[in-house]
């Protein structure tokens, strides 16, 4: 796998090539280190459980550049889509119904400039995940980013002392807190 320093200038090109090629990438986020692909490629989220050494049934979040973008995706709730776009870009991940009512997806629109302007770029949602295995804590550190099976990796450096997103499903009539993180979810109750 190459690394390559989030400030070098080719960063931002070769990570478009490893997503239009196909390839997985692990990134530095507004959170902790991710690893992700194209959302819409067909065995995505398999391939991001295989490197994390998890459940294949359990689903990632997608990241999107913008409301805008997602919405081309998810069906936000009007009840609660002012006070949802105010956390965003940031630490929440609001899980909705896909445009096609057949399935649900975790929405995160990160605040983190690069990781934006790569899905801007890209054109299409990436599908992603905290990196770390199963059952350990999310990588925050350049080191540990060597451990994991990726294309590629861009090194963020050491994140600060982070919390994963908070985690809130709108599938249902009553917004429910998945996991609670640096996020308050009072605005929903």
């Amino acid at each position: 796998m190459k690394i390559i320093p989030l400030a070098s200038t080719e960063a931002m090109q070769k990570a478009l090539n490893t997503l239009r090629d196909g390839g997985v990438l692990i990134l530095p986020t507004d959170t902790v280190y991710g690893i992700g692909c194209d959302a819409l490629l067909e065995n995505a989220e398999e391939r991001i459980s295989r490197i994390k050494g998890r459940d294949p049934e359990k689903r990632v979040a997608w990241l999107f550049s913008d409301v805008a973008m997602a919405e081309e995706f998810v069906e936000i709730p009007e009840v609660y889509r002012d006070r949802i776009a105010a956390l965003w870009p940031g630490a929440f991940t609001g899980i909705f119904w896909r445009r096609d009512k057949k399935s649900t997806i975790g929405v995160r629109i990160p605040n983190h400039d690069f990781v934006r302007s790569l899905i801007r770029e890209f054109g299409r949602p990436l599908a992603t995940s905290s990196l770390n295995k199963t059952g350990q804590q999310p990588a925050m550190k350049s080191a540990d980013l060597a451990t994991f099976e990726a294309d590629l990796a861009i090194d963020g450096g050491d994140l600060p002392d982070n919390m994963a997103s908070t985690v809130v499903d709108f599938t249902s009539y009553q917004p429910r807190v998945l996991r609670k993180g640096p996020i308050d979810t009072f605005v929903f109750q």
